[in-house]
């Protein structure tokens, strides 16, 4: 449908801003399972966008408001054209005050703040005193407003500052700070830290109604992940900070002065983090409404060129729902701990901080008896307020979300867990989280379709080595469950966890999904995430999950493995008979324990015992500590015969390579292949040489020989070997070095 509309703006600006050209109408979509929206293309020019622009927008949302939309739709207008915008290069937009800022959720045109603080809270003279203390612990006695926002532009971060009447002590439920609470300034400078790369949409509504009858603006940055917390804190007696400190990482700040609860959740669950504007009085002079629209076109025009990210404006109904209210889950699930219990070892007993849990819904999804369910409704009320604000707002409305899974668990499990999977990454990946009941539905209904496909693929997975695997991600504010991933096997999932419900990859990350480090997390919440994890372990359903083990590139990037412990003590027996790791230092103990989960493929090919041997390493010379060099440490050998067989194994049909990367038993290394072994094997033949050597001690007809470098440790026998990496072709490039070595390798 197209159709040509001109708009007039004589009652504001005269004939400034028009209509040109069609009015495309299509239909859209996020994608296969989101819900479907009409979008209007619209032309529109003018030759002052820095004056036109706001007020645009603003009557667009007047008319929005006077049209009736079903289903619970709304009117957003998207701004995509960067000429609209300014392209002046501003630095920054520092001290724009702020009447409040709420975190939240975003659905259907509705806004759920969890948590909201207000620029002013208190009688006056607390109000009075928070200001001092912020402009005391900020160094900067010009500070007006209790409550701002900096915009660093050419950091790619703004910053809200405020300051909290805590006496300058740590909550009863976080940090852990020394600083004796009689010396300390009696409040502290809190900065929530925004980086333009973690928003992922802004949206801004212009007419906003408050309480008191004002017109407010509010600015939405959907983030991917949570904003910093960092909070200011210092002695009566110490110096001023002239670098302008934003102090140590928490976890959760108060709502208000009264308020001493963990708001971790409400705060780092919530996608939305909304800035409310200072409003406007309506005494104001028509110039300097103009200077105010104009800070605002300039403040869009940078977010917009710096977040790369379209300018989105509509009207927004706002709600305050505390997350107290959320009725019990279905399902338990337990993260990390960041009491100082859980990492006191004098506590004779230790509770973990179970949520509570709806009898009738758990009981339900254990009766189905399949863990995998379970794991994934857990993993999708671990996304936070965007799941959560849809199926915990009432009893009513989770046990009939409950109902329709297990419903369709019981027609086909395979396809529900699969399409919760996909309604899990949907979850993740789009801007507008559509409704959960229907995007199930629409997931299941496509899959119905590709069921003979997916079984293919699963028994393809299965015969290449590959392993379904759960993983969770912990960082110091959330827990998140990830949809199992699909890896290469290793020796303790093959052999402890063949139906992949035993085990879970766990992974210590910042909330920016960087690794965890102490200048910039801070030690408390370091050793707290990862200590207390490590110690106490997390519990999904009735599973109480705790380190087993790690892969030597786990220990690198920050993570290990998780095992069921069962009724007490399963991942112990586990690491018993793995091997003998009791003759080494505990560093040596963890490498060693780290070759049975490096992920490899077991070949079908049997190496039977009478079939490897061990010869001697070749050693010479001596370093300063009067140490041998060992010139064949970690290469052992492999016949022609059997690296052929291996080559058929792996599906490199008759190219087969040259070395091979190996684990068997306690031994690691590589194996190169070596034509006398099948030389010796012929002559011995040919000779009619017998070898009465034991099992243990052939000689003649060996298919592998090892070396006493390669042997770290002692394990259970096995008959099969394991391949981690072959030889291939590697493109290189000439460099200066290179050359040089070529030249005087020619020379020589």
């Amino acid at each position: 449908m197209c159709f040509k509309q001109q708009l007039g703006w004589s009652d504001f600006f005269g004939e400034r801003v028009g209509i040109c050209g069609a009015i495309t109408q299509r239909e859209m979509g996020d994608n296969d399972y989101g819900e479907q929206w009409t979008e209007l293309d619209l032309e529109v020019k003018s030759k002052q966008w820095h004056l036109d622009l706001i007020p645009l927008a603003m009557r667009f949302q007047l008319i929005a408001q006077n049209v009736q939309f079903t289903d619970s739709c709304s009117a957003v207008l998207q701004v995509t054209n960067k000429q609209i915008f300014l392209e002046d290069c501003i630095p920054a937009h520092m001290y724009l005050p702020l009447d409040a800022c709420h975190f939240g959720s975003l659905f259907k045109g509705r806004f759920l703040s969890h948590f909201s603080r207000s620029a002013c809270i208190g009688t006056p003279l607390e109000q009075l005193h928070s200001l001092q203390i912020l402009r005391v612990l900020r160094n900067n006695p010009a500070i007006v407003d209790p409550m701002f926002v900096d915009f660093e532009h050419d950091r790619d971060i703004f910053i809200v500052r405020f300051a909290i009447l805590d006496a300058g002590s740590r909550s009863t439920n976080n940090e852990n700070d020394k600083i004796p609470y009689t010396s300390l300034i009696p409040g502290s400078a809190v900065a929530l830290k925004v980086r333009y790369n973690s928003v992922r949409r802004i949206l801004v509504d212009l007419q906003v109604r408050l309480p008191n009858g004002t017109c407010g603006k509010r600015i939405y940055f959907h983030l991917n992940y949570p904003p910093e917390i960092r909070k200011h804190q210092r002695r009566t007696d110490e110096e001023e900070d002239k670098g302008g400190s934003d102090g140590n990482r928490w976890r959760t700040i108060p709502e208000n002065n009264d308020d001493k609860r963990d708001n971790c959740a409400a705060i780092n669950e919530s996608p939305y983090f909304c800035l409310q504007l200072r409003p406007q009085t309506p005494c104001i002079e028509i110039a300097k409404l103009i200077l105010k629209d104009h800070i605002l076109y300039q403040l869009l025009s940078r977010l917009r060129t710096r977040a790369v990210l379209s300018i989105e404006f509509a009207n927004l109904n706002f709600r305050y729902l505390n997350t107290l209210d959320y009725v019990d889950a279905p399902v338990c699930f337990v993260g990390c701990d960041h009491r100082s219990c859980a990492c006191d070892d004098l506590a004779g007993t230790y509770e973990p901080p179970f949520p509570s849990v709806d009898a009738a819904c758990e009981r339900k999804i254990k009766d189905c008896g399949v863990f995998g369910l379970e794991y994934l409704i857990a993993a999708l009320l671990s996304r936070g307020a965007v799941v959560k604000d849809q199926i915990l707002i009432d009893n009513k409305t989770r046990d009939a979300f409950i109902d329709m899974i297990l419903k369709r668990f019981k027609e086909n499990e395979e396809l529900t867990l699969e399409a919760l999977e996909r309604l899990i990454n949907m979850i993740d990946e789009t801007k507008q989280t559509p409704c959960l009941f229907a995007s199930f539905e629409k997931i299941r209904n496509t899959l119905l379709g590709q069921r003979e496909v997916l079984e293919q693929i699963n028994q393809e997975n299965k015969r290449e080595g590959y392993q379904r695997v759960r993983k969770v991600i912990i960082t110091p504010t959330r827990m998140l469950l990830v949809v199992p991933e699909l890896l290469m096997g290793n020796r303790v999932l093959r052999t402890f966890d063949k139906d992949g419900n035993g085990a879970l990859r766990i992974q210590f990350r910042d909330d920016d999904g960087t690794p965890l480090r102490l200048n910039t997390v801070g030690l408390f919440l370091i050793q707290t995430t990862t200590f207390n994890t490590l110690s106490r372990g997390i519990y999904i359903g009735d599973r109480h999950f705790v380190y087993l083990g790690s892969s030597n590139s786990q220990m690198r990037d920050n993570g290990c493995y998780f095992y069921d412990d069962g009724k007490g003590g399963q991942a112990h027996k586990i690491r018993e008979r793995l091997g003998k790791f009791d003759h080494c230092n505990i560093p040596k103990m963890m490498s060693r324990m780290g070759q049975c989960f490096t992920q490899a493929k077991q070949c079908t090919v049997t190496l039977k015992r009478h079939k490897y041997n061990k010869t001697h390493d070749i050693i010479g010379g001596r370093d300063t500590s009067q140490t041998f060099y060992i010139f064949s440490d970690g290469v052992g050998k492999v016949s022609q015969e059997f690296a052929e067989k291996i080559a058929l194994d792996v599906g490199l049909g008759a190219s087969v390579p040259s070395c091979y990367q190996i684990r068997h038993r306690g031994i690691k290394g590589v194996i190169s292949v070596d034509p006398s072994l099948d030389q010796r094997k012929s002559w011995a033949a040919a000779n009619n040489i017998i070898d009465n050597n034991k099992i243990t001690n052939k000689q003649n007809d060996l298919a592998v020989v090892f070396r006493p470098s390669q042997d770290k440790f002692k394990a259970p026998r096995d008959e099969y070997i394991e391949i981690v990496k072959y030889s291939t072709p590697t493109p290189v490039c000439l460099n200066r070095p290179m050359i040089s070595i070529l030249d005087q390798v020619i020379m020589g």
